[in-house]
């Protein structure tokens, strides 16, 4: 049975919007997070909706990581978040 999506566009090539951000540390290692929906790594950002700007997509995914990292990572989490504004 065909999903709501399937039927809204047909089965036709598509093109989704995705945007991530790929964050250093002082010493080069790499922020990931762990996905929810299969436990994979992943880099903070996401699929981008009608009418959402990049930098609005970014902004929220890494404001949320802020919260799960230490002080010295957020130092650099803050910075990031005032260049993408």
């Amino acid at each position: 049975m065909p999903s709501k999506f399937t039927k809204l566009i047909g089965h036709g090539p598509m093109l989704i919007p995705h945007a991530v951000v790929i964050l250093f540390n002082e010493e080069n290692k790499v922020l990931f997070e762990v996905r929810a929906d299969d436990g994979y790594l992943d880099f903070p950002g996401g699929s981008v909706d009608m009418g959402e700007e990049v930098k609005e997509l970014l902004f929220l995914d890494v404001n949320d990581i802020n919260g799960k990292l230490s002080p010295r990572n957020k130092k650099v989490i803050e910075d990031i978040k005032a260049r993408l504004l």
